[in-house]
């Protein structure tokens, strides 16, 4: 199985409640042209889709969360399964440092015989 890992970091001046409110509400999900939508409420098991004008809708579903702490979201996508994390640290009262990583592993193929 193959796999490979990208993450970034940055600091916002915000609680960490406030940062963990705002970025499991999907309603502030904005990254034009896609369009989101969660079938039920943000929590393991929820499944949800990402649509992109011109293609296929992308199914992807919750993996894993942690309230307040981190979250885990799959997709899979052709011969791979994408996994995207957010961590929430609490820096002060008012500084969160939020690191963002994405995973992506390569499904083995099984082979039958003939």
């Amino acid at each position: 199985m193959s796999k490979s890992a990208l993450r970034l970091k940055y600091s916002a001046d915000v609680s960490a409640e406030f940062a963990w409110r705002f970025r499991t509400d999907i309603a502030n999900w904005n990254d034009p042209p896609a369009r989101f939508s969660l079938e039920g409420p943000f929590e393991a098991g929820s499944r949800g889709t990402t649509v992109l004008p011109g293609q296929a809708p992308l199914q992807w579903r919750i993996r894993e969360v942690r309230p307040g702490k981190w979250f885990a979201i799959e997709m899979e996508l052709g011969g791979a399964v994408l996994t995207f994390e957010w961590w929430f640290e609490e820096l002060g009262e008012v500084r969160t440092r939020l690191t963002w990583g994405v995973r992506r592993r390569i499904k083995e193929k099984t082979f039958s015989r003939r």
